[in-house]
């Protein structure tokens, strides 16, 4: 009597795919460090520049700002950048990282 059922390869047969690894860490863990780099480097070439920029009041094109208006600029941004994911944070941890996406991408949509 023949054996109708298909053979599976044998999983200790298998190739093991090959990925790039370096000191002993996959490509992933390189990509999201290459990532980050550059954001790292992108943050900190914006800060001192976005204030040289708003401060260029007797430059035409400049914003025409006083170091007041800098001051307040940089306050907002310290807690939209900073405090601001504190408190989103906790949030997302409450009601869950999908609830959470869904919510920031209606008010997304909403802007």
């Amino acid at each position: 009597m023949a054996d109708n059922t298909s053979k599976q390869p044998d999983a200790s047969s298998e190739q093991p795919q090959k990925s790039f690894r370096l000191l002993g860490f996959n490509g992933t863990y390189w990509m999201c460090n290459v990532i980050e780099m550059w954001e790292r480097l992108a943050y900190n070439t914006l800060r001192p520049v976005a204030a040289i920029y708003v401060m260029q009041a007797d430059e035409p094109g400049g914003l025409h700002l006083t170091a007041e208006h800098k001051g307040w600029i940089f306050l907002w941004w310290f807690v939209f950048q900073s405090l601001f994911p504190m408190v989103t944070g906790g949030i997302a941890d409450r009601y869950g990282y999908r609830k959470t996406i869904l919510f920031s991408v209606a008010v997304n949509m909403t802007g």
